[in-house]
């Protein structure tokens, strides 16, 4: 369940720090990034905007999907982890690629996430990291970002996407 919404600054910087919390997503550079043993994946890709480019800590790429609903971008930690907070930079887009619903998935076996760890609503503004904080105890090998829909008429771009845990 929904917590509460932080903003944080532009560029993927936050406005507030918090002991409890630490980034759980390493720098990854490709798909499968064997430094880390580590992969993401996504429901599709818009030309060459790979999912892992979510997860490179550069705001300067995206993933982008060819659709503007019920697309997924994930993460794979390789071991279960806690995950209580995300934060989300949407991509600025021409058409609007902004996502707007969206839920956060978790699995264990990266093929059923039918547990629904937090749903909510993306602000209608990009460039700007907004962390959604939510209460969840259970640990997940595999988290996911689903975008329900978007504030326009392309497909879903997102800059960056962050998972953090105790």
């Amino acid at each position: 369940m929904f917590q509460k919404m932080l903003q944080g600054g532009s560029g993927g910087s936050a406005s507030f720090k918090t002991d409890a919390m630490i980034n759980q997503v390493p720098l990854i550079t490709s798909s499968a990034d064997t430094r880390v043993n580590q992969s993401s994946y996504a429901s599709n890709m818009y030309g060459t905007f790979y999912g892992y480019l979510a997860f490179d800590q550069n705001s300067g790429t995206n993933w982008i999907a060819n659709t503007i609903a019920d697309e997924w971008i994930s993460f794979d930690f390789s071991e279960p982890k806690v995950i209580n907070m995300c934060a989300i930079m949407a991509h600025t887009g021409v058409g609007g690629t902004r996502i707007k619903d969206f839920r956060i998935e978790g699995s264990n076996d990266g093929v059923n996430f039918n547990d629904v760890v937090f749903s909510g609503t993306y602000p209608d503004v990009a460039d700007i990291n907004y962390y959604f904080v939510f209460e969840n105890t259970k640990s997940y090998r595999y988290y996911r970002l689903y975008v329900v829909n978007t504030y326009g008429s392309q497909g879903v771009a997102i800059k960056e996407l962050t998972f953090f845990g105790a």
